[in-house]
């Protein structure tokens, strides 16, 4: 009886040190938009979710010089699973699409797009963080 008493006392006692090792809420880990869509990727443009000053999340447009594909991810910038989407669409060709719910991004949307405009965009959470470009990033 006296081990079992033991055991459990130590138990608690490393939980609690634990517990206050830990922060409150955990915080949320950074994701190179760009090393997810994959090497020789550079962000060139991003648009921002945000309720007031609270970042809620970001779409990132990625470009890859060396083969002429973009990549489209959508982060999350909380610490909750949300649903997400992240679109491309290339003028005149193809549209890929990566929705569901995710706890850090949705993506990546990869599409050749070589001499040609691009729409891209995608969405957190719901409406109104619902967001899609112009025809844009020609070339």
């Amino acid at each position: 009886m006296r081990t079992i008493t033991k055991t459990l006392f130590a138990a608690g006692v490393l939980a609690c040190g634990l517990a206050s090792a830990l922060p409150a809420q955990a915080a949320v880990a950074a994701v190179d938009p760009a090393g997810v869509c994959g090497s020789g990727f550079r962000v060139i443009d991003s648009h921002p979710f945000k309720s007031g000053s609270t970042a809620l999340g970001t779409i990132y447009l990625s470009y890859n010089s060396g083969t002429g594909k973009n990549c489209v991810v959508t982060v999350n910038k909380t610490p909750y699973t949300r649903w997400m989407r992240a679109t491309l669409t290339v003028q005149g060709g193809a549209t890929k699409t990566d929705a569901g719910e995710f706890r850090s991004y949705a993506g990546p949307v990869i599409l050749s797009a070589v001499n040609t405009c691009v729409k891209w965009g995608g969405a957190w959470d719901e409406s109104p963080y619902v967001w899609t470009s112009g025809w844009s990033h020609c070339g």
